[in-house]
Order: structure tokens, then sequence, then C-alpha cells
């Protein structure tokens, strides 16, 4: 199964687009290069901040997205344990809107 390794991921709130910069994991020699997801965009632009972070969060966790260096994504997959936390209905609890930025909250 192909995954792609993910250097950065950039949130573009001004445009509502989502950069990655990684490269596939079965395509060599590796080049990794920055590009727009339209679905990850598309998320952002319809439902918002909080869905696209989530969205972003279940590709590392599924496995589809592998860290090529640490980011604040990757490092807070530590922090999730998926049999106590609800996905679908809980993630809210897990951010919240604090002067129009998002907080990470920690998970008890």
């Amino acid at each position: 199964m192909s995954y792609e390794i993910v250097r950065s991921i950039k949130l573009d709130k001004k445009n509502k687009k989502v950069y990655v910069t990684g490269a596939s994991n079965n395509v060599t020699p590796r080049t990794y290069m920055k590009w727009e997801t339209p679905s990850l965009t598309e998320i952002f632009e319809k439902q918002g901040e909080v869905a696209v972070i989530k969205e972003i969060l279940d590709a590392y966790y599924s496995g589809n997205f592998q860290p090529g260096n640490q980011n604040h994504y990757s490092k807070s997959l530590a922090l999730l344990d998926r049999s106590k936390f609800n996905w679908d209905n809980g993630y809210k609890k897990l951010f919240k809107k604090k002067n129009s930025k998002i907080i990470y909250t920690k998970i008890t």
C-alpha cells in the first residue's frame, strides 16, 4: 500500500487552500514537491478549519500520511487514543476557538 511521506502541511486561511509538501513512498528517487490537495481544500472551504484538521489527523492515524519531519499534526497522534476518543462526534472537544485562533486542548 502506498502512502505520502509528509514534510509539511500549510493551511492558507486567506484563500482557504491546503498545501502539502511530500513525496510518495513508492517512487524513487524520492522527490519532495509542494501541491494543493483538492479534497482537503474542499473540506476547508465547506466545513472549516476544525474539519480539515480532523481529516489531516485521520490521514496520519490511518497511515495514508507518514511523517517525513515531525510537525504538530504527527506529534498530536501521541495524544489521541482512538478507543477512548470518538472521532465522529468528539473532535470539537479537541479544538476550540478563542479570538479566531484554534487552541489545541489536552484530551483527558
